[in-house]
């Protein structure tokens, strides 16, 4: 008896021919219409998403007349860029808003900036006689800490964050300030005790800490904690001068996937080969975010029908003329295609469908191409090797 294409083909090798389940594809539209409606949204706005943001805290024409923000051709221990004045507002504090942000190009962008706590009075400035325009527009201005703040960075895009905090005290060098990100593997660092040198610079872990944070999809904020003193006061508190996030965007389209299983020869003479490429984190992972996913295989008969399926494990028996690598919960991807004249099948894949089937943390999955082959003998079809692919 011959088989042909089914989703009982792949459900149970031993089933006889069924006409594809389109209840399979049916059964998860509704609920990807307004996840794809989502990310679509959030692609298209990606330019004014994933930028650099530079805040200057506290007013230093307090003490000098002159700029509320050093110039965009500073940077201190970052590039240069532009910088925003966060300034607390009427009425009376503690004023718990966000802050709107631009990018380091002074274009708007959707970040914001929300502190935890921003009193008007525990923002201040000391003229320090040793630190040079335009250092002293971010340095010789602060906010007292003298109880534990958040600054909460919002509307983030995927990729990974340098973010820069400079907590030092140009009135009391020897406080210290503990910084952390809760979302670096970096840790809490203190900041201070060190007086400023023109010919020394910026000086990590004396002027300011970094930590690096890495976020994936799903993921849009970055906390800055900063925690005073064990017994602070108004003059002797801890100081937050300003914070950075620098931001580099997960690198282009490119292979991702590794190579589990291997099937047999089909009737073009080779295994069919299975590939992917996706805009891949720094982790290694797959952005979803970006929701470019290709998947692809080579060495195929040509003119042949075939399908990508995926799952949820990694299996390993013979199936039809090949050998079948994917198996647990399965999702096939309708409807067929047909392979090019050199062999080759290609495909698109949502993110959406992968989500409304597996959930939107399915970490891992196992990916493979069934293709009928004919002229090959036998049962007449066969598969690709199998591929597995992280998010």
């Amino acid at each position: 008896m011959k088989r042909t294409l089914s989703s009982g083909l792949l459900a149970n090798p031993t089933a006889p021919a069924t006409a594809p389940r389109r209840d399979e594809v049916r059964a998860g539209r509704k609920p990807m219409r307004n996840t794809l409606f989502l990310i679509l949204s959030l692609v298209a706005a990606s330019t004014a998403y994933g930028q650099s943001v530079y805040v200057d805290i506290g007013r230093s024409n307090q003490c000098f007349g002159t700029n509320l923000v050093p110039p965009c051709t500073f940077g201190a221990a970052a590039p240069a860029g532009c910088w925003n004045a966060v300034l607390p507002q009427n009425p009376a504090p503690p004023n718990l808003f966000s802050f709107p942000l631009n990018s380091v190009a002074g274009q708007p962008t959707l970040v914001t900036v929300t502190p935890s706590l921003y009193w008007s009075s525990l923002v201040n400035c000391f003229n320090n006689n040793l630190t040079p325009a335009p250092d002293h527009d971010l340095l010789d201005d602060f906010y007292h800490v003298t109880e534990q703040l958040t600054w909460t960075f919002d509307n983030l895009a995927p990729g990974t964050y340098e973010v820069f905090t400079y907590a030092w005290d140009g009135q009391t060098p020897g406080v210290l300030t503990t910084v952390d990100v809760p979302q670096s593997a970096a840790g809490p660092i203190q900041v201070g005790g060190a007086v400023w040198t023109v010919a020394g610079g910026y000086v990590s872990g004396s002027h300011f800490s970094q930590h690096q944070v890495v976020l994936g999809t799903g993921q849009s904020t970055i906390d800055v904690v900063c925690t005073p003193p064990a017994f602070p006061d108004f003059l002797d508190g801890g100081r937050l001068n300003g914070i950075q996030l620098v931001f580099t965007p997960p690198s282009p389209p490119g292979p991702t996937g590794l190579t589990f299983c291997s099937s047999l020869p089909n009737s073009a003479g080779q295994t069919a080969a299975i590939g992917a490429t996706a805009t891949v984190l720094p982790s290694g992972s797959i952005d979803a975010f970006a929701n470019d996913l290709t998947v692809f295989a080579t060495d195929m008969p040509a003119n042949q029908p075939g399908i990508f399926f995926f799952g949820t494990s990694a299996i390993d028996f013979p199936f039809g003329n090949g050998i079948r690598c994917v198996g647990g919960q399965v999702l096939r991807i309708w409807p067929p295609s047909t392979s090019t004249a050199g062999g080759g099948l290609v495909r698109s894949i949502d993110y959406s469908i992968l989500e409304a089937e597996y959930g939107p943390s399915f970490g891992s999955l196992n990916v493979q191409c069934w293709f009928r082959d004919q002229p090959g003998g036998g049962i007449g079809f066969n598969l690709s090797d199998g591929l597995q692919l992280s998010y």
